[in-house]
Parts: structure tokens; sequence; C-alpha cells
């Protein structure tokens, strides 16, 4: 019997002997692929990126809007021996405040600084402090704070409150503390006036101050709007708003600078000036230079009462 030839030609026009051929092969090929799927698993679903934090130093904090105020006197005394009210007071605050971020026990371990890099300060460390372990050294941080490190100055709140934090923070949650000479306790009395009390003057924000800004702006523009209306609606039955009103060569920009004046509804003396500084670009006639007092009187009365 002849033995037939192997060739593509006959694999081509018979297609089931071309897929018995090549199926096993396939089938292998997805076996082969699963059980190295199966070996591999625990690699191929590894997450190899490390989380990435915020980085805090890139954090600018906003200040708040304080009220100038007067800083309680400290009794210097204290800060080598404080009181057990004291402590308690610090224990209080710290926990309201602070733990948060460092922690119940100080160990820089509270839930909000779980994100924060670099970690909040770890108290019971003693090495890496950026300003030092001292008292003098830690009410500068608390003054000032570590913008580079994401902790905040806590300069608004009372002196009393800080020093009592200081002292529980150093008493119940450092090891070895390093205690100020007398000299440098003098030096930071008299670098913050603990002991005498001081003036501490009040802060607006950059965005609250522009935030007051636009709100005064959108309250002025309201009043202008509403004494130009009125004005306008009394010009034709009302002799002071019919004078007003032939003083003006701009209704609407005679009513801004009255209204954007800061003195001008304040007395008869302070309207004047306002009606007869640079007339013509304000909007007003140069009539206003020839009016008598009572004409002043008169429209200064008329204006005051539709812009209340």
């Amino acid at each position: 019997m002849e033995k037939q030839k192997f060739s593509i030609d006959s694999l081509l026009n018979e297609p089931l002997k071309l897929i018995s051929l090549v199926y096993p092969m396939f089938f292998i090929a997805i076996v082969g692929l699963g059980f190295i799927y199966i070996e591999n698993s625990e690699q191929i679903a590894r997450n190899s990126l490390k989380p990435v934090g915020p980085d805090t130093t890139k954090i600018i904090s906003e200040l708040t809007i304080q009220e100038p105020r007067i800083a309680s006197a400290i009794d210097m005394s204290q800060i080598s021996a404080p009181s057990g009210e004291v402590l308690e007071k610090g224990k209080s605050l710290y926990t309201n405040i602070c733990s948060s971020c460092h922690g119940t026990e100080g160990k820089g371990d509270g839930v909000a600084g779980v994100a924060l890099n670099p970690k909040p300060r770890n108290f019971s460390d003693e090495i890496g402090w950026k300003n030092g372990r001292k008292f003098s050294e830690m009410y500068n941080t608390l003054e000032k704070g570590i913008a580079a490190n994401g902790m905040p100055s806590y300069d608004y709140m009372d002196v009393a409150e800080r020093v009592a934090i200081l002292q529980y923070v150093r008493k119940n949650l450092m090891i070895n503390p390093q205690i100020d000479s007398q000299e440098e306790l003098a030096n930071l009395d008299k670098t913050y006036s603990l002991s005498a009390g001081k003036k501490i003057a009040g802060t607006v924000p950059v965005n609250a101050a522009s935030e007051l800004l636009l709100l005064e702006s959108a309250k002025k523009s309201e009043l202008i709007e509403k004494v130009y209306t009125n004005i306008n609606q009394l010009k034709q039955s009302d002799n002071s708003a019919e004078l007003f009103c032939s003083l003006t060569s701009d209704l609407k920009k005679a009513v801004e600078t009255i209204i954007n004046s800061t003195n001008s509804l304040k007395s008869e003396k302070d309207f004047l000036l306002t009606l007869t500084a640079q007339p013509l670009a304000n909007g007003f006639k140069s009539d206003v230079y020839n009016l008598s007092d009572v004409q002043v009187r008169q429209i200064f009365s008329f204006v005051k009462s539709v812009a209340i």
C-alpha cells in the first residue's frame, strides 16, 4: 500500500483534518496559560505602587478672623511647677484640639494625621524635634507653627490655654522633657509679655477680606439702585427731588458719587464737599457751586431720607 504524503494543500482541502490537528495544540496552550495564571495570581493581583499621601509642606493654611483682644497674664512660676488645675485644663484642651493628629497618647498616630506627610510629632520620641523640646521652644512652635511640617500656628488661642496644653504634654506625654534655664524663661516672657498680658491685634485673612469687600460692594450697589429709583420716581412730584435732578448731568453717576463717599451723608458740610469735588466728573453740573445754605439743607435731607 502506498503511503499518503503529508501536504499543506491536503489540509486546506480537508478542514476537519486541519481542525483535528490544531485543536489539541490550542487546548494545551489554554490549559498551560491557566496553570501559569493560577501559579502567579498572587503576584499579578499585588499592587506594587506605594500609596502617596498629600504633601502637607505644600498646604497653605488660612488665618481665621480674630477680634482684637488682651492676652491673659501668666504666673511664670507655674511653668516650672504647674498646678493640678492647669494640667487638667491642658488635658481637656489637648483632647479636643491636638489628639486628632498627635493621638491620645501623643505618639503621632491620631486619625487626622494618617494622611499627613511628614507625620505629626510623636512626643515620646526624644529625637527629630525641629524647634527643640524645652518649654520656651515648644511655646515658639505653638506661636509660629511649622509650615513645612503641616503644623499650624495657634497664636489665636489664649496664652493661658497654650501654656496649659504644653504643661500637660510635657508632664504626661513626653519622656525626660528638657528644662529651661531661668534666663530662657525670662527671654520668653520678655518676647511675648506672658506675665504682663498684651494687646493682640485682630486679624482678617485675605480671603475673608475679599469676601467682606464683595459683600460691601454688593450692598452699595443695591443702595445705589434704590436711591436712583426713588429719586427718579419722585422728581415729578417732589420739589427736593426736582432740585437735586436739576443739579445733575448724569443722575446715576451722581448717586454713585454720594453713596460711595464715606462721609457724604454725615453732615451738610460733608455733603456739599462731595458735590463740589470735581462735579463735572462725578455726574453733577457746575451749578452746585451756587447752592444756598437752604438749598444744601433741603437736598441733603432729601437724599438722606431716600437712602435710609
